[in-house]
């Protein structure tokens, strides 16, 4: 068995187990084992297919496709860090103090950068 497609020796598919709920009832059904598969033939007895499975195969051996979030996730792992970055870099900003010595009086220093 090979992510849930049962092959035989030479590879070839003879039967899938498919859960019985959908992925997104695991939460919300609460009288239901979320690992309930069901075994079902690849090939009814007479030889048809009894399940269409639809993939790009892109290496030999492989029986099931890759998600299609693959060829985006480096971006995403860039972009997190980017993010991460930015976050950093604002909280330093915000961090940084500044001193005035002058002999002006407080109100006057006040008036020059405009916060009376």
């Amino acid at each position: 068995m090979r992510n849930g497609v049962e092959i035989d020796q030479h590879g070839a598919p003879v039967a899938y187990w498919i859960n019985r709920m959908h992925p997104g009832e695991t939460y919300t059904t609460l009288n239901t084992n979320p690992l309930d598969f069901e075994r079902v033939p690849a090939f009814t007895a007479w030889g048809r297919r009894r399940v269409i499975h639809l993939f790009d195969k892109e290496r030999s051996g492989q029986s099931r496709g890759v998600s299609i979030f693959a060829s985006v996730m480096r971006e995403f792992r860039i972009s997190g860090e980017y993010l991460g970055a930015e976050l950093h870099a604002a909280a330093a900003n915000a961090l940084i103090a500044a001193f005035i010595e002058s002999t002006l009086p407080d109100n006057q220093v006040a008036e020059l950068f405009g916060t009376r």
